[in-house]
């Protein structure tokens, strides 16, 4: 398979993905200055549209195109050598602390992931790379092969927006197969069997439906719910922000008072947990 021709290979940031000339097409973009991260590289196995087991309502790479709860090989759009060979390239003309496979929809639904991430591995130890990372929504961390692949990283950072079925289903728009249940096994399956820092990432918001109704995930009763279920899965730290770029959706989201985000982020310091909360 070849798409070098359909996609662009490298695009440096340029800190607005809306200006981005790119549009979500580069295999290797960056280097971005994280906020969790430091100064980071990111992997894009999906250049070419996007592929996700969730479709947020809130996602800065607008909607998602294919819509899979699994990996499947005929939605590769870039193989090994290609990502690579870019990232190869790149690495000998910018340093980096580290790379991150995140960019068009979800790393995990890539169903050469283990090859790949070994693969990052050694070049990352070549090129003396701090941190190798992945990005992930947490829906497939319940598959083994999907942890076999995660061995190699330092670095998890796992989507976790709410702490019920139902707002699950109105905020992150998951494949009608995967429970909301699933996603918390998977992530306590993770912890337990991986060596990797595990960050939760917690996006907070205010949701107004063509209803006019108000959906908020940020809540007393949401963040104690949500210091019950990351007690047992015991992360390394949680991550709570908002929404900080423009959403290339059509739903109507806003950010929730700044005040209420502390309260949220202070139940769950009280409840043993280490936050870092990011307002701007």
């Amino acid at each position: 398979m070849t798409c070098a021709d359909k996609i662009i290979p490298y695009s440096p940031c340029v800190g607005d993905c809306t200006r981005c000339p790119a549009k979500h097409r580069a295999v290797i973009y960056g280097p971005v200055q994280s906020r969790r991260r430091g100064r980071s590289l990111g992997v894009n196995l999906f250049p070419l549209k996007k592929v996700c087991s969730f479709d947020c309502i809130y996602c800065l790479r607008g909607r998602t195109i294919v819509k899979i709860d699994r990996p499947d090989i005929s939605q590769v759009q870039v193989n090994i050598d290609q990502v690579i060979n870019i990232l190869k390239d790149v690495l000998n003309k910018i340093e980096t602390d580290t790379v991150d496979l995140s960019g068009n929809g979800e790393p995990t639904l890539y169903p050469y992931l283990e090859e790949l991430c070994s693969e990052l591995r050694k070049l990352c130890d070549e090129y003396g790379v701090k941190s190798l990372g992945i990005f992930t929504n947490s829906s497939t961390l319940k598959y083994e092969n999907i942890l076999r692949a995660l061995r190699y990283v330092d670095h998890i950072e796992a989507k976790l927006d709410v702490s019920l079925e139902e707002k699950f289903k109105i905020i992150n728009r998951p494949c009608e197969t995967i429970k909301f249940k699933d996603v918390i096994e998977g992530l306590m399956k993770a912890r337990k069997n991986l060596n990797s820092e595990l960050a939760i990432q917690i996006l907070l918001l205010r949701y107004i439906t063509d209803k006019g109704e108000l959906i908020v995930n940020y809540s007393e009763d949401d963040a104690y719910n949500m210091a019950n279920i990351l007690q047992k899965i015991e992360p390394d730290i949680v991550n709570i922000y908002t929404v900080y770029r423009p959403v290339l959706t059509s739903y109507k989201i806003e950010k929730p008072d700044i005040e209420l985000m502390r309260t949220y982020s202070k139940i769950l310091e009280n409840a043993g947990l280490k936050v870092r909360l990011f307002i701007e």
